[in-house]
């Protein structure tokens, strides 16, 4: 369940919660809020904060099993970021930047910090009125994604997508 609200013709405001089930049994119960303020409209650009948050009733544990997905007990996010977008019909450009900090707890009590920085890259293009056909790549975590591995949480994507309008 999300809501957008823009109390200005510059800012906008978006509010998010979720319930998401696992087939273990586990409840992760998510909320999210985001501010963002356009800086200038050709080309869009925008700056912004963002936080998430979640809590899951049964979190991995020394007694309890991984399942094979990452699951805190409690996880707190913040990022600051800026994002341009060009558009040049029928083509359109986007680069987002973003700083972050978080801290997860496990179900035993520990507690560790990373910096969930963002990059991320997208060109599109319209096939016609009904469709778009778009290409992205990003990498979030330590070291912007860019980093080799080792100790520190990090991830790329590569995505490609088609919008359809109907």
């Amino acid at each position: 369940l999300g809501v957008d609200h823009r109390p200005h013709p510059r800012l906008t405001l978006t509010a998010g919660a979720a319930l998401q089930r696992f087939d273990d049994g586990n409840l992760r119960r998510r909320a999210s809020a985001r501010a963002q303020w356009l800086l200038a409209g050709q080309p869009r650009w925008v700056v912004g904060a963002e936080a998430l948050a979640f809590h899951s009733d049964r979190p991995r544990s020394a007694s309890r099993p991984d399942r094979g997905y990452w699951n805190p007990a409690r996880y707190r996010e913040a990022r600051a970021y800026t994002a341009v977008e060009v558009e040049r019909r029928p083509w359109d450009f986007s680069l987002r930047l973003g700083l972050g900090a978080a801290t997860e707890v496990d179900a035993d009590g520990g507690r560790s910090h990373g910096q969930p920085h963002q990059w991320a890259l997208a060109v599109g293009r319209d096939l016609g009125p009904q469709a778009r056909l778009q290409l992205g790549l990003g990498g979030s975590g330590a070291g912007l994604g860019l980093g080799g591995g080792g100790s520190g949480y990090w991830r790329r994507s590569a995505t490609l997508s088609l919008h359809a309008w109907f």
